[in-house]
């Protein structure tokens, strides 16, 4: 607790911090009862700082946790910069749990980023005292570009597989060597049948 007590040292500042309304149109595809990011203040290179709030949702302050870290892989890196999470090493609360009422200063410290993981902690503080601390929380990155976001987020009116002109067929050249990926496409292509197939 006591080195995430006082003000914290993120580094240099590397982007303009993305707006809620990008976040929630581009980056994420949470519904209302899960938009719990008020703001991000900060961006730097070892991590960032958000406002957020209880958005309603069952666990939903704790899900923002999770939807920040993703925006900053998104925001930071531009290649396999969506990441989905794998575990938490530990989350501490030091005021009562039930009592998620008001606005929560959000801080990530990136503990580790390589190309298949980012790692950090989370804290969040309300009225400049910590509420909760979440230690070693890990996301797995995977291999998607933008072609495959739009499809895992929007499937409607997106695609992957490309028109063979002249031709009522559709062509996938299999362009995602990362097995990581391949449930997101099964899941919006394939029916239980073709699952067990493939």
């Amino acid at each position: 607790l006591q080195k995430y007590v006082g003000e914290i040292d993120l580094g240099n500042k590397t982007h303009e911090p993305p707006t809620v309304k990008y976040i929630y149109d581009e980056i994420m595809f949470h519904g209302p009862n899960y938009q719990g990011i008020i703001d991000v203040t900060d961006f730097n290179e070892n991590g960032m700082k958000a406002t957020v709030k209880h958005a309603g949702g069952k666990a939903s302050l704790l899900d923002t946790l999770g939807q920040l870290i993703g925006v900053y892989l998104r925001v930071a890196v531009k290649e396999n910069n969506v990441c989905f999470p794998v575990s938490v090493g530990k989350i501490t609360f030091y005021q009562d749990f039930h009592d998620q009422d008001g606005l929560f200063e959000f801080t990530l410290v990136v503990t580790e980023l390589n190309q298949d993981f980012i790692e950090g902690d989370m804290i969040l503080k309300r009225n400049g005292k910590v509420w909760c601390i979440a230690e070693n929380w890990l996301n797995h990155r995977f291999e998607m570009d933008d072609a495959l976001w739009n499809i895992v987020n929007v499937p409607l009116g997106n695609k992957l597989a490309k028109e063979l002109e002249g031709t009522p067929a559709m062509y996938f050249d299999l362009a995602y060597p990362k097995t990581g990926s391949w449930p997101f496409i099964e899941k919006r292509y394939l029916n239980q049948e073709e699952k067990l197939h493939h």
